[in-house]
């Protein structure tokens, strides 16, 4: 229905709402691979505005991470969503960059894993990091948020001025949006692989 509200339209162009019901009805698909992907400890904050670099005593930079809050478990490649789909609500990119950032993240993600010891399949860690992005960011934060965000405009008086609801901008939140359900198509690609 938002996608034929006059306000909301914009957020949703014309293949996206299909998209995400489509996810939507391949989601027991997906989350019944997801319940055995290896669980690991995550942040499930870690994106730009919590990581910081800093020196250390021998001079050499540091990353150190903030805002320990949501700490807990989660699959392997789940805790690449926030850093990825936070980090592109917040922060303007160049839009031909964001399929390079999922493929950078996503590759020194498993660099760090394998580093620590870990000798599983890679596709496992991507299936955990595009299902869960695709099923949060794709399809429950617009079902979750769009609704809010209607209820607040319906209710804003005559002529004022819809909610700023978008950081970096329409175009960015429409790209990443088309991405994050193409993400969900891979995973729903990885699912008989994996099954």
């Amino acid at each position: 229905d938002l996608s034929r509200h006059p306000f909301f339209a914009q957020f949703l162009p014309d293949e996206v709402a299909p998209h995400i019901l489509a996810l939507w009805q391949a989601r027991e698909r997906l989350l019944a691979v997801r319940r055995r992907v290896p669980v690991t400890l995550c942040h499930h904050d870690a994106f730009r505005r919590n990581i910081l670099t800093r020196r250390d005593a021998g001079g050499r930079d540091e990353t150190v991470l903030i805002d320990w809050t949501r700490t807990g478990t989660g699959v392997l490649g789940e805790e690449l969503v926030p850093l990825f789909v936070a980090s592109l609500r917040f922060i303007p990119v160049d839009l031909t960059q964001i399929v390079a950032l999922d493929a950078a993240i996503f590759a020194n993600y498993v660099d760090g894993l394998r580093a620590t010891g870990w000798h599983g399949d890679p596709a496992l860690v991507r299936f955990g990091f595009t299902a869960t992005a695709a099923l949060k960011g794709g399809v429950a934060d617009p079902a979750i948020k769009l609704p809010s965000v209607a209820r607040r405009v319906a209710d804003l008086p005559a002529n004022a001025e819809p909610p700023r609801i978008l950081g970096p901008g329409l175009e960015q939140h429409i790209a990443l949006h088309r991405h994050l359900l193409r993400m969900g198509d891979e995973a729903l690609a990885l699912t008989s692989r994996l099954a």
